[in-house]
């Protein structure tokens, strides 16, 4: 008997620092750039220009690719407006092509992303990271490691942006010294929207952080795979050589300091 109610206190400790961990984890979160969904909205407020190498496949159920696999090289910069993104190879080849200069040129001169388009990102943070605690179940894989399961209690409410909380399963690893993610990876269990695009059952999504500019983790690596039908689109991308515009450049990382 005594054995089994050291056993249950040590089980209740250990739970609890887990949820101890997860809330420092969602307060953390919450000020900085987001990067856990596609798009990743967080290279909208990052003061950085930056590279990134990029493969797009479509593939049949057999993973052959349906038509020729893109290979884009560009160069990004994260300014007010969103991404302006300039086209520096394609398949290896430079320049682009006449149509896709065209079209990142089109794309570049529709971005709008300024304050209002700002505070709705940041509060849709807010809320994710306010729900993130009790939406999942939570264990500890190792040291930093975790994995997620939807709690089937969790009610999301009719907020569009949080429906994905209630949709997917997965891992996470932080620092913890900063309580900052440095990867999560997830897998969607059901169709959800989020802002900006659908997620599809079965697709997957993964991203990793690497410490590179200032004591800021920028993503280094992404992984998107969905279903389409029976084929599904995959992309790969890796980003570096993230610089700010100019030795003076005064932007802050993550959220802006509410005034006192």
């Amino acid at each position: 008997m005594l054995t089994l109610s050291l056993f249950i206190l040590m089980a209740a400790g250990g739970a609890a620092q887990i949820d101890q961990t997860i809330a420092r984890v969602a307060e953390t979160e919450a000020h900085l750039p987001w990067f856990w969904s596609p798009p990743m909205e967080g290279f909208f407020e990052i003061p950085y220009t930056f590279e990134s190498d990029g493969l797009h496949r479509v593939l049949d159920a057999r993973g052959h690719d349906k038509k020729g696999a893109l290979r884009l090289h560009l160069e990004r910069t994260a300014v007010l407006g969103g991404i302006f993104n300039r086209c520096v190879s394609e398949n290896g080849v430079s320049p682009c092509s006449a149509p896709m200069l065209a079209a990142y040129q089109r794309g570049n001169e529709k971005v709008v992303f300024g304050p209002e388009e700002k505070s709705a990102v940041r509060d849709r943070r807010l809320q994710f990271w306010r729900d993130f605690p009790q939406a999942f179940r939570f264990e500890a894989l190792g040291s930093g490691r975790f994995r997620f399961i939807p709690r089937r209690e969790y009610n999301p409410g009719t907020d569009s942006h949080l429906q994905v909380l209630a949709a997917i399963q997965g891992e996470f690893t932080l620092d913890l010294q900063t309580y900052e993610v440095t990867a999560l990876s997830y897998e969607v269990l059901k169709d959800v929207e989020i802002p900006g695009r659908k997620l599809s059952k079965g697709t997957k999504y993964s991203v990793t952080l690497t410490n590179s500019v200032n004591g800021h983790y920028l993503p280094s690596h992404l992984v998107f795979e969905q279903p389409l039908g029976k084929d599904r689109a995959t992309q790969a991308e890796d980003y570096s050589n993230y610089r700010r515009f100019t030795t003076d450049t005064k932007l802050l990382f993550g959220d802006v300091p509410e005034p006192r």
